[in-house]
């Protein structure tokens, strides 16, 4: 716990190389830092010495029912200085808790609301870190990100409200977190948000908080089709059962991916690149007119922030080429532009444009990849590379060999050829029998 501006510097690295926590508490009257680490690391521990009969304390449940010091829930430990408010089994919804103090002393007063899963069920739970509890701006090109995993067991919660609030005295960013599989998030809609953590505006620590809230209408989990509860949804597509979702009910979580210490912070300099474009796609291509349409999600300035100044789009003939000399790589001009034009668009924005492939190229294979430049000649990283390929598929065709009579068909031409010779016989025999019969009858009745 870094208590204040003056505690060593030395704390960070302390809690990184022994595996432990890492807060700031800045002194400041609206920093929950010291009660949530002592929360998570004591979980029931009052840091007030400081015993106040004076403060009235009402609870009311969705329904409109209140609770106070008279009712039974309510129990006041001297021991340890707390105030508690005991449900055994609570009604889901809105809760909402009202103080009221008879003195006029100014005083701070912290609230926590512990919450804990019925038999049988499992939590809504948030997992919250960062990919760093340092960055130096001097040396840094990517920034520094902030997760937030939210789920119920294995199952993924998805389009939620998740926010990160950094702050210390004076300074408080809010910053949205995302799950839309776009930079720095890996993979839409797997219940883990995250954003880059930018707009400090100096050298020192920062606290974090991680605010996660359901939004009417729209939250869901995703959950595997079948019922066994403990099967996990494949990442494999081939493989995994369909999936249903189920709306949740009002709910809200709070937690704290620790404490970041920021340093080589200029603020009259450019110090991010742009950020880097991971959609890069081939919408349509045309052999014809030999023309492909392109589109990808515009980057920002600074990581995802802002709108960068210029974009190279680059096609050689090989994956290789473009990623060792991508400077080497032919460029697409405007006068290459049959559509849409290269001009750059707020971080976020989709992006398209159709060109004219080169018509002097022997190969028809071609490698598609893009970077994005600032005012600052800061360029992001290569995107994801895309190609196709005009040159026609020829499947050689062979003359099919006669197919040799099937066991089934000799069967059935032996069949039909043994009936055939006992149908004859039968005739022969019924002929003959007749025939015979009539003969032995003319000798026995002569006329």
């Amino acid at each position: 716990m870094a208590y204040s501006d003056a505690a060593a510097e030395v704390l960070q690295r302390l809690s990184t190389v022994t595996g432990g926590q890492y807060s700031f508490f800045d002194e400041s009257s609206g920093s929950t830092a010291l009660a949530g680490a002592a929360e998570r690391l004591l979980k029931d521990i009052n840091l007030c010495d400081e015993d106040d009969d004076d403060i009235e304390i009402k609870i009311g449940d969705p329904s409109g029912v209140v609770y106070n010091s008279n009712s039974n829930e309510y129990s006041n430990d001297e021991t340890l200085n707390i105030k508690r408010f005991l449900f055994p089994l609570v009604k889901t919804g809105t809760w909402t808790y009202t103080l009221e103090r008879n003195s006029n002393t100014d005083e701070s007063i912290t609230a926590v609301v512990t919450s804990r899963p019925r038999v049988g069920t499992l939590p809504f739970k948030v997992d919250t870190w960062t990919s760093s509890k340092t960055y130096d701006y001097s040396g840094g090109r990517s920034g520094v990100v902030a997760y937030a995993y939210v789920h119920q067991g294995y199952a993924p919660i998805v389009n939620a409200s998740v926010e990160v609030e950094v702050s210390r005295p004076g300074d408080t960013l809010n910053i949205t977190l995302q799950d839309n599989g776009l930079l720095p998030d890996n993979t839409a809609n797997d219940g883990v948000y995250s954003n880059y953590l930018l707009g400090f505006k100096s050298n020192s620590r920062y606290s974090m908080d991680v605010r996660v809230e359901s939004v009417e209408g729209e939250t869901v989990i995703i959950k595997a089709g079948n019922a066994l509860p403990s099967r996990t949804l494949s990442v494999f597509q081939n493989t995994t059962p369909p999936v249903r979702y189920e709306k949740v009910e009002a709910f809200s979580r709070t937690a704290s991916p620790d404490a970041i210490d920021i340093s080589g912070y200029n603020p009259t300099a450019d110090q991010l690149d742009p950020g880097r474009v991971t959609d890069l796609d081939i919408a349509i291509q045309n052999k014809l007119s030999q023309t492909v349409t392109l589109s990808w999600t515009a980057p920002g300035d600074d990581l995802n922030v802002g709108t960068v100044a210029k974009y190279e789009l680059r096609v050689a003939v090989t994956f290789a080429s473009l990623r060792v000399n991508f400077t080497q790589a032919t460029m697409v001009k405007n006068e290459d532009l049959v559509t849409g034009n290269m001009d750059p668009l707020p971080a976020g924005s989709q992006q398209m444009v159709t060109i004219r492939l080169p018509s002097n190229w022997s190969s028809a294979f071609y490698v598609f990849g893009l970077k994005a430049f600032d005012e600052a000649s800061r360029q992001s990283e290569l995107s994801n590379l895309r190609s196709i390929t005009l040159q026609p598929l020829t499947i050689p065709q062979q003359n099919p060999a006669p197919e040799p009579a099937s066991s089934a068909t000799n069967f059935l031409i032996w069949v039909g050829v043994g009936l055939g010779a006992a149908v004859a016989l039968a005739v022969v025999l019924v002929v003959i029998i007749c025939i015979c019969t009539r003969k032995s009858k003319t000798k026995e009745n002569p006329i």
